[in-house]
């Protein structure tokens, strides 16, 4: 008797086919498994208790980074005597591939064992770790499919991937000293260095090198050398933005840091994120100009440890490779042409990145960025056939087919032409590799946006989704929610009236139930980077020019200009925006006087703020009134505190009665002014003290990053 069992899920680039080999031989089952479009598919012949047996036993043993989402079994006629691993097939359904996955403990004790081969191999990896999505260009996985087809195996690599017993049996990028890539290490004028390991020596000296690594390249430099930090600010013209660091260890990162139980499992998890943690002030406050936390994560690729093993430092800056709004580099050439005259080395490697990946970040169990680890492994959720093509900031892009999403990796700002064409590029991919038509598009409303243009370059039936309700609708996905309240904040999206929204009470039946006060935006994009800009149009509503020229005096802001552009209504627009109003609370509290990083003024807002300030909000007809708080020209960390409760009060109130008009009781939170702890905790407070069911995202980014989700859920709600 015969059987064909079709696996789907995470079943390529993960170790499954030796892990069935062995099983296989295990149970006595003859037959063969080969990867397929859609997964991996075994042929046997064994009876049915033998089957069930097999099927148990892979169940129960299933490779860590393995996942099984479906399996589907036909009886066939059998006529196999043994069992064997044969080539991969193509087939017309797609499938999946792992995320990259971090080195494993058995290949990490290898590289520091002087007596084994891979002594110090800087590409060690085996079926439980190394790169995955950033080396392969199309299913199925196989070597053939990847950029480590450039390299071939030497006969010892040959003999462990052919041994069915070996730990990299069928590891796909195996290699070794003799026939892996290698790395090179050369000085600010393209000079090679004889030994690329002195970059440890150079690393302590506080010299900046260029690392490329698995998704791409970063800047790195000792942690703790002031002088190399600021030089590094000033090179990169990064003048407040965190570095990301990298600890040796997580012993390293507790003292550094406040480390939890929960953010410890993640930090040592096989994704190896960036996770912001409390800083307990010991590393430079150069790394984190007025944050209270510090992004820190562990090393991940085997390059990283060799850095700390050749440096014998504790913590590096690991910070991603790319200038100002650009993409993370993956290039060789690319590093020499924009980095030169940035960092004083470059250490490199010969092994192309297919995909770039930066790092993904993580807040408490939030995901701020979705990429390296994460991307593109496949959702469990039936939204039908779409793609989504997201926003314009934090981007990516989705796509839903045979009830999987698949999320792609983080590519930054698009108004960057650069990060863009990074988008498009990938995007094709994406539809090649998983066989996508482009059709049922949903995107942004904003009829700017780079995604926006593009999706009505795909198709003439485009549908375009309100950012907020995306948002809405991308944590309701996320928790299998038909339907909802939102509470939606943010620094901008287009709103339906074509004002900047952001501070919104919504229903998930279409309708905007309530909101911050609208204030002005003075010069659009320009109130964006200068706060004093909305702080002044919010003071303007009660105070008269003269106060607030008073006020704003030794600001030295020209209040007479500001005056005419609202009165005459010169390149200025409505707001309604969260995120906005802590900005301007920023700028008024001394606290940041002008953004220059997406998010900056309210972060660190959100640290400088006392938090046991309780507030009585002031609502009229759904609507949070703001400006009188900010009348009292009171601004300290009393009303820094104040503004954080007020505003999570306020709109939780709103959302409570929006609960009672519409009978929902459940109450959605989202936006990226939600990865504000203070503001959440109020909110959940406030709502659950109602008896109100409230839920956020822990899958995909509350922010941006989840906008793409989000567009495919509502399209696919609206369609039913």
């Amino acid at each position: 008797m015969g059987f064909q069992i079709e696996f789907r899920g995470i079943v390529q680039g993960v170790g499954f086919r030796p892990f069935v080999y062995k099983t296989a031989l295990k149970i006595g089952v003859y037959g063969f498994v080969k990867n397929t479009g859609f997964g991996a598919v075994v042929k046997c012949d064994c009876n049915e208790k033998k089957l069930k047996s097999f099927l148990n036993e892979i169940r129960k043993s299933l490779p860590s980074i393995a996942r099984i989402d479906e399996i589907k079994i036909k009886k066939i006629k059998g006529q196999w005597r043994e069992f064997s691993i044969q080539p991969s097939a193509n087939t017309a359904e797609i499938g999946s591939v792992s995320p990259d996955v971090g080195i494993c403990e058995s290949c990490l004790n290898e590289l520091f064992d002087f007596t084994n081969r891979r002594f110090l191999h800087p590409f060690i990896n085996c079926t439980d770790c190394g790169p995955r999505f950033t080396v392969v260009e199309k299913l199925p996985y196989d070597r053939s499919n990847t950029s480590m087809k450039s390299f071939e195996m030497c006969p010892a690599c040959r003999e462990e991937f052919s041994d069915a017993y070996s730990r990299r049996f069928h590891a796909q990028p195996i290699s070794c000293n003799e026939c892996g890539p290698k790395y090179v290490l050369l000085d600010s004028k393209l000079r090679k260095v004889t030994d690329w390991t002195v970059v440890g020596t150079l690393l302590k000296k506080g010299k900046l090198v260029a690392v490329k690594g698995i998704g791409g390249f970063h800047i790195s430099c000792n942690a703790l050398d002031v002088s190399a930090l600021k030089k590094l600010r000033k090179l990169k013209a990064r003048i407040t933005k965190p570095f990301a660091v990298m600890a040796k260890s997580v012993e390293k990162a507790e003292e550094a840091c406040f480390v939890g139980e929960d953010e410890k499992k993640v930090l040592k998890s096989n994704v190896k994120p960036i996770v912001l943690l409390t800083s307990k002030n010991i590393l430079p406050s150069e790394l984190n100009p007025k944050l209270d936390s510090i992004g820190i994560m562990l090393p991940y690729a085997p390059i990283h440890h060799l850095l700390f093993y050749y440096s014998n430092l504790d913590f590096l800056v690991m910070t991603s490779g790319n200038l100002s709004g650009e993409p993370i580099i993956t290039r060789n050439e690319e590093a020499f042409e924009k980095l030169k005259g940035v960092v004083d080395f470059f250490l490199l490697h010969d092994r192309e990145i297919v995909n770039g990946c930066d790092d993904s970040i993580l807040k408490k169990d939030s995901i701020i960025r979705y990429s390296r680890g994460f991307a593109p492994q496949p959702l469990n959720f039936d939204f039908g056939e779409g793609i989504a093509l997201g926003g314009e900031l934090n981007s990516n892009f989705a796509i839903s087919r045979k009830r999987k999403v698949y999320v792609s990796q983080y590519f930054g700002d698009l108004s960057n032409h650069e990060s863009f064409s990074r988008f498009k590029k990938s995007f094709w991919s994406f539809s090649d590799f998983f066989k996508i038509k482009t059709k049922n598009i949903s995107c942004d409303l904003h009829p700017g946006f780079q995604t926006t243009r593009f999706a009505e370059s795909l198709t003439a039936n485009s549908v375009k989704v309100q950012h907020h309700f995306a948002h809405l609708y991308s944590c309701m996905g996320e928790n299998h929610l038909k339907e909802a309240v939102g509470v939606v904040c943010d620094g901008f999206g287009y709103g339906i009236d074509g004002s900047a929204w952001g501070g919104e009470v919504l229903t998930s039946d279409g309708k905007r139930f309530g909101h911050i006060e609208e204030f002005k935006l003075i010069g659009v994009d320009e109130a964006v980077r200068k706060p004093e800009r909305i702080l002044f149009s919010i003071l303007r509503k009660n105070l008269s020019l003269e106060e607030c020229e008073r006020f704003f005096e030794k600001r030295k802001v020209n209040v007479d200009l500001l005056e005419e552009m609202m009165n005459k209504n010169i390149n200025t627009m409505n707001s309604t925006s969260c995120g906005r109003v802590l900005d301007a609370a920023s700028f008024a509290c001394n606290v940041c006087n002008e953004m220059t990083y997406d998010g900056e003024p309210a972060m660190q807002l959100e640290a400088f703020a006392d938090k046991s300030i309780k507030t009585n909000p002031l609502i009229e007809k759904n609507n949070l009134l703001i400006s009188g708080l900010f009348s009292e020209l009171s601004f300290d960390k009393r009303f820094a505190g104040k503004i954080h409760d007020y505003i999570a009060r306020g709109l939780g109130e709103i959302a409570v009665e929006a609960c009672d008009s519409t009978g929902f009781d459940s109450v959605c939170l989202s936006g990226g002014v939600m990865y504000n702890q203070i503001i959440v905790k109020v909110l959940r407070e406030t709502l659950e003290k109602n008896k109100i069911k409230v839920f956020t995202q822990k899958l995909l980014p509350c922010g941006d990053g989840g906008l793409s989700f989000g567009q495919l859920y509502y399209n696919h709600c609206k369609k039913i």
